[in-house]
């Protein structure tokens, strides 16, 4: 079993829409529907971390699963009132609420991804984070070493692969996890994650497609991911 934990509580002002992106529709479907998608074959708890417009994404959210859809009776609601803050206070909330027990899968709400890549990262053995080959704009990039393990995250970088908000975390490594994400030392979750490797933690890496969905821009190359990873899927 996993926990798998999805951060949806920023506003997504670069978007311009008045809710979550979380609930934003990408092809006809809102990006949780894609998402819980591909994650139907990776078993365990999903937590869903809101904050901006909290009760319409949970009503929302309620509202397009079926009573019978397998996905409904997976979620709990983790609730961040500080979502104006950076990632590490909803990272810091939910450390409080997950078991330490069983690996933790952690995915950005606007982030698109097949059900391969999120059935390969609940496999790895390994605390491993999610790469993309070919960087975006602005992009966080990955240092890595001989052995394709993690050395360092720096932003506006040349890097091997670009930053892709998804990581999978044992559970030797949740306390620490917690205890970095609580001390108010770092911002974002990939700063965490540098400090973890400072700390010791050995960090893998894993290469696949993704499809972000920050502005209007993304929304068009979004929509063409997921229609890519249907019809890989059939």
């Amino acid at each position: 079993m996993n926990s798998i934990v999805i951060f949806a509580a920023g506003r997504g002002s670069r978007l311009g829409a008045s809710v979550p992106k979380f609930i934003v529709e990408v092809d006809a479907r809102p990006i949780f529907l894609h998402q819980l998608r591909a994650l139907s074959r990776v078993p365990g708890e999903i937590y869903i971390v809101c904050g901006y417009r909290a009760a319409i994404l949970m009503q929302l959210m309620l509202a397009d699963l079926a009573r019978d859809e397998p996905a409904r009776s997976r979620l709990t609601f983790i609730y961040n009132s500080s979502f104006d803050e950076p990632q590490c206070a909803s990272i810091s909330r939910v450390m409080a609420a997950i078991p330490k027990n069983r690996p933790a899968l952690f995915i950005d709400g606007d982030m698109l991804f097949s059900s391969k890549t999120a059935e390969c990262l609940v496999k790895a053995q390994e605390t491993t984070v999610a790469l993309r080959a070919e960087p975006t704009a602005d992009a966080v990039m990955a240092m890595l070493n001989e052995s394709d393990q993690l050395q360092k995250f720096e932003r506006g970088q040349d890097g091997t692969g670009e930053w892709a908000n998804l990581a999978v975390y044992q559970p030797r490594h949740l306390p620490l996890l917690g205890e970095v994400a609580s001390s108010n030392a770092c911002r974002h979750h990939f700063e965490i994650i540098n400090e973890l490797v400072a700390r010791g933690v050995t960090v893998h890496t894993h290469f696949a497609e993704f499809a972000e969905v920050d502005d209007i821009d993304d929304l068009r190359l979004a929509g063409r991911f997921v229609r890519e990873c249907q019809h890989a899927q059939d």
